[in-house]
């Protein structure tokens, strides 16, 4: 019986934890189609009110959706540019990527889909935003979609 009562009470201070855990985290989706070399999510008007000090993770995926050849930069040999690394990245304050970085990963995607994640931790309590880029336009037109976790 007392081990019962023992078994039993170990049980519920593991859910109350567990759900404790899960009440303070919180999370937000992001996407969008990545056609040329930036997708800002500044420039878009979305922003994530996250606060100071705060522990964030982002995942997700980089999909390949299409290929426009005649958008594909040429480098000064006259050719087109292989594939490059998207970056995927959480900043806060100042717009278009000129903030501080709070965490990022980068892939590169030619076919298929292929993952990423980073975690990092706010310093303020100025907006974030996720800003994906390319250094130069190889061409290649992705679509990221990823989760943000944060507590």
């Amino acid at each position: 019986m007392k081990k019962q009562a023992i078994k039993i009470s170990s049980i519920f201070l593991i859910t109350a934890l567990f759900v404790g855990i899960c009440a303070s985290a919180k999370s937000s989706t992001f996407g969008g189609n990545l056609k040329k070399r930036v997708l800002d999510g500044s420039a878009n008007g979305i922003y994530y009110n996250i606060g100071k000090n705060k522990r964030v993770s982002i995942s997700g995926r980089v999909t390949k959706t299409g290929y426009n050849k005649k958008d594909a930069e040429i480098n000064r040999y006259g050719e087109r540019y292989s594939t490059q690394y998207t970056y995927i990245n959480l900043y806060e304050g100042k717009a278009s990527g000129k903030g501080n970085k709070i965490c990022g990963d980068k892939v590169k995607v030619s076919d298929g889909s292929k993952p990423f994640s980073a975690a990092g931790k706010t310093t303020s309590k100025k907006s974030k935003y996720i800003y994906v880029y390319k250094p130069v336009n190889d061409g290649y037109d992705l679509y990221i979609s990823g989760n943000m976790i944060y507590e």
